[in-house]
């Protein structure tokens, strides 16, 4: 089962779970057999010949009086059964499959907790399964649990894996920190030197790109 499924099927269980990025209150996707639920929209500018329209997981439906709704199914399906499950599409265009990223291991490690206190009432097989799907998406798993985790008050336990350098950090110029004032975020003199491979939570850091996870210091560790 996909990421999107889980969460559609979260979203089911609680009724009382506001919208999040990951279920946009107004895009949903019928209940099948077959396992369709609704995903980010990639770029579909690529053509697709003929000999493609084959099996796809993911399609993307056109209608004349709403927007796009892209959808996934599992197990694939071709063209035809795609719109078989929604007939009043006036046309239907698979979507190239996004190659995934494997999680680092602080991800992984948020992922593995995130899934545990929000699957936590649920059974072993289940909290397996989504550990898998979210951890195959670590991008959008953390996007959409983040939020879910957040807006259910639930507050991970931090641990040494959550923390970064101010090497990756894009206030480190130089050797310096460009933000450091006496009650600032880095609340230091002017000209400050830190050490910048040591590992820490700081109020001002501000990821550079060899960072997946792009949260400033301020969001990613509240309260400091």
């Amino acid at each position: 089962m996909a990421l999107d499924d889980l969460l559609s099927k979260l979203e089911g269980r609680a009724s009382d779970t506001p919208d999040t990025p990951c279920n946009p209150s107004e895009v949903s996707a019928k209940p099948l057999q077959d396992k369709a639920c609704t995903l980010d929209t990639p770029d579909t500018s690529r053509s697709v010949s003929a000999e493609d329209w084959a099996l796809f997981n993911a399609w993307l439906f056109h209608f004349a009086d709403r927007n796009d709704l892209p959808l996934t199914f599992a197990p694939a399906v071709d063209h035809a059964a795609a719109l078989a499950y929604y007939p009043e599409a006036v046309a239907a265009e698979p979507i190239p499959e996004r190659p995934q990223r494997k999680a680092t291991k602080a991800e992984a490690d948020e992922i593995t907790a995130l899934v545990m206190a929000i699957y936590g009432n649920d059974t072993d097989d289940d909290r397996a399964e989504a550990l898998a799907a979210a951890l195959a998406d670590p991008d959008g798993a953390l996007r959409c649990y983040r939020a879910i985790a957040e807006e259910r008050g639930i507050a991970l336990v931090k641990t040494d894996a959550d923390r970064r350098t101010c090497a990756q950090c894009r206030s480190l110029r130089g050797r310096v920190c460009a933000i450091a004032k006496p009650g600032g975020l880095v609340s230091a003199n002017p000209g400050y030197r830190p050490v910048p491979d040591t590992l820490q939570r700081c109020a001002g850091y501000l990821p550079n790109t060899t960072d997946h996870d792009q949260r400033p210091g301020s969001e990613r560790w509240p309260g400091l």
